[in-house]
């Protein structure tokens, strides 16, 4: 058995302009998108996995930092021999100026740099197969390509767009239909672009995103999840593992009736005080 950890959809250094945060607000969700990742790393040590995969958009190439490179590095360091296998997507291409460029990474780090499938020996006989995006809108469809020996037992890992359920406003980068999941010839298909939890089809699963580790915007509500997947000839088992800490949701004050602000301060104040020590990220919204 070979056992996988995968995540995708990190996005480090995000500016979570388009939430009106102050700039120190900000400043804190980066340094949480950072804590998430030395527990998605904890978490592959803990459980003892033959390797951590990455779905791409590991970070933001506009604005990704060489302090952030050098943080990443260290923390896929801390695996030591357990290999990391990314596949770069369109907010992370593998671009001539990317950090993936930039940074010496450690041995176990490997990056799949090409939009042509490359293949990855891993642990009891099971491969992975990794492509990665080299620009930030590649429309090609490159799952297509992928043709699995009927021999092999095969994990498929890529960025890309399940054209069968593409969320509203969502942009599709390297699309591909669910004929392709299953002509492909792999076991499973780890995947990155999708920021919620999707496995298909509900039994016996074949391919899955995890979704953003830490929710990013108030689209995201609930739980976030890494997926652990144990791998075996006779096939494929997945679980979804919660990692968020922070959440984003929406409350409603009814304020009818409160004739100063600082009744509607006092109203605010209440409702965060009854949640105690929630990291959640709440939107208030006032009626009435």
């Amino acid at each position: 058995m070979a056992r996988i950890l995968h995540f995708a959809d990190l996005h480090l250094d995000r500016s979570f302009a388009g939430l009106g945060m102050a700039s120190s607000e900000a400043s804190k969700r980066r340094e949480e998108l950072r804590a998430a990742l030395r527990r998605i790393v904890d978490l592959a040590l803990e459980l003892n996995v033959a390797v951590l995969t990455v779905g791409g958009d590991l970070y933001e190439h506009d604005r990704i930092t060489l302090d952030t490179g050098q943080f990443v590095k260290q923390q896929f360091e801390r695996l030591a021999q357990r290999p990391v296998l990314i596949a770069p997507g369109n907010h992370d291409p593998y671009v001539p100026d990317a950090v993936y460029r930039r940074i010496q990474w450690p041995a176990n780090v490997r990056i799949f740099d090409s939009m042509h499938w490359q293949r990855a020996e891993i642990a009891d006989s099971v491969t992975v197969w990794g492509v990665g995006h080299t620009g930030p809108a590649i429309r090609d469809n490159l799952l297509r390509e992928l043709r699995v020996g009927p021999d092999e037992t095969a994990v498929a890992l890529l960025h890309g767009s399940d054209l069968t359920a593409v969320p509203e406003g969502k942009a599709t980068h390297s699309p591909f239909e669910r004929r392709d999941v299953e002509g492909c010839g792999a076991a499973f298909v780890l995947l990155g672009h999708y920021h919620n939890l999707r496995l298909w089809p509900d039994e016996s699963p074949r391919l899955g995103y995890p979704g953003s580790p830490e929710p990013l915007d108030f689209g995201e509500a609930g739980p976030h999840f890494v997926l652990l997947l144990d791998v075996t000839k006779n096939g494929v088992s997945v679980q979804p593992l919660q990692i968020n800490e922070v959440s984003y949701r929406q409350e409603q004050i009814d304020i009818a009736g409160m004739t100063t602000s600082d009744l509607v301060r006092e109203a605010i104040v209440a409702l965060a005080r009854n949640e105690e020590q929630s990291p959640d990220i709440v939107r208030v919204e006032l009626v009435g």
